[in-house]
């Protein structure tokens, strides 16, 4: 049975409790012309409605949440959040009846500048260092 979509908060929450440090939501709608249109031009498409965006906080004591392995996925970090992000998509698809589908790290393939989709997400501000 499919129930209603969830709010901001249920997937904020169950973003976090998948493993995720942070999670924001970002209405498309909500957001500026211009804006609205590089994001449906991105991999969002024309029938998105919210972009999710989840971060990983990297504790001084995990130092090797960051470092490169060579392994497919990038480092430990990126491998987390992804298999986070697989079983959110699963939920919202299973238990929601919503849609979505990750976006491509790369911006020359339709993904977007992770920092600024944190900020716009609500996550945080991008400070005079260029640093969320």
């Amino acid at each position: 049975m499919v129930s209603r979509p969830p709010s901001t908060e249920e997937v904020i929450e169950r973003a976090c409790a998948l493993g995720a440090s942070s999670a924001g939501v970002l209405r498309i709608d909500a957001t500026e012309t211009v804006l609205r249109q590089a994001l449906r031009a991105s991999c969002l498409g024309e029938d998105a409605r919210a972009l999710v965006v989840v971060a990983l906080e990297h504790p001084p004591e995990e130092p090797g949440l960051d470092h490169w392995t060579g392994e497919p996925g990038g480092t430990d970090g990126n491998r987390r959040m992804a298999e986070g992000m697989r079983r959110l998509l699963a939920w919202l698809r299973e238990e929601r009846g919503v849609a979505g589908a990750p976006l491509p790290y790369q911006v020359e393939r339709g993904g977007l500048l992770l920092k600024d989709a944190a900020a716009l997400c609500g996550i945080g501000v991008l400070g005079r260092n260029n640093l969320l």
